[in-house]
């Protein structure tokens, strides 16, 4: 996937950047579009969550942190804390939006993948 990239046109195996793009699938129905669409939607729901919970926060460290913790307003690394996440097994509506997003991207890289070795 290039960077900037239409995301639509990269699920049907097109290279075109976003900027002053008219994309031709922009009414698409295909399951690969409705999947990139669901992934925006659901990307959209975490930063509004997440700027909520983060409002008043001035930490801006760039490091990797655990996203379930995170949703909890807690800040861990993410790196050796993946068996010891106290939120793991978590079902409140920001982890779940986290679970599906991850699901999501990884059904995406998968059917590009498919897409381009065709």
């Amino acid at each position: 996937l290039v960077r900037g990239a239409c995301n639509l046109c990269a699920a049907h195996g097109i290279d075109s950047y976003q900027r002053a793009h008219s994309c031709p699938f922009k009414d698409c129905e295909c399951t690969r579009c409705n999947v990139v669409r669901v992934r925006r939607a659901i990307v959209a729901q975490q930063l509004r969550m997440r700027r909520e919970v983060a409002s008043g926060s001035t930490d801006s460290s760039r490091s990797y942190t655990c996203n379930r913790c995170r949703n909890h307003g807690l800040r861990v690394q993410k790196k050796g804390h993946k068996n010891v996440c106290s939120f793991a097994n978590c079902d409140c509506p920001m982890c779940t939006l986290c679970h599906s997003r991850s699901i999501l991207d990884a059904n995406f890289r998968t059917s590009i993948r498919r897409k381009r070795g065709k």
